[in-house]
Parts: structure tokens; C-alpha cells; sequence
């Protein structure tokens, strides 16, 4: 998608961006109702190219839970 950011940084020569983004993750069931969860997030920001520089910014994240279904 795309997205424009207030803060301005000097990898990007816009505010004006597009964010790609992938992950992965599970639930290990503990009971019937209650899951253990763990995922990864892999996010890439950068302008497409539309003004120099575009040297992109990239975040990678985990996540642990617990996940209680009603």
C-alpha cells in the first residue's frame, strides 16, 4: 500500500511512500480455547523511486501471545 510519513529522514527524498510487507507465524494449541502465538514481520518502506534518495527503510519484528478464542 501507500502512505505518507510526517517525519522526514534522510533515506527518503519523499514523504510520499509505498510499504511492502511479509510474514510468517503459528498457534500451538495448549487447550481447546487458548493458543500460544509467535509470528515474524518483515517491512520494507521506500518512494518507488519517485525522487532521489531512495535507499529504503527496512524493520523486522517478532511477536509472542497468547490467543484466548470464545
Amino acid at each position: 500500500g501507500f502512505l505518507y510519513m510526517s517525519q522526514h529522514t534522510l533515506n527518503q527524498g519523499s514523504q510520499f511512500n509505498f510499504n511492502e510487507y511479509a510474514g510468517f507465524g503459528f498457534h500451538f494449541f495448549l487447550k481447546k480455547n487458548l493458543a500460544c502465538t509467535a509470528e515474524y514481520r518483515f517491512r520494507h518502506l521506500s518512494n518507488c523511486d519517485i525522487k532521489k534518495p531512495n535507499r529504503g527503510i527496512n524493520s523486522g519484528f517478532g511477536i509472542v501471545g497468547l490467543c484466548y478464542v470464545f
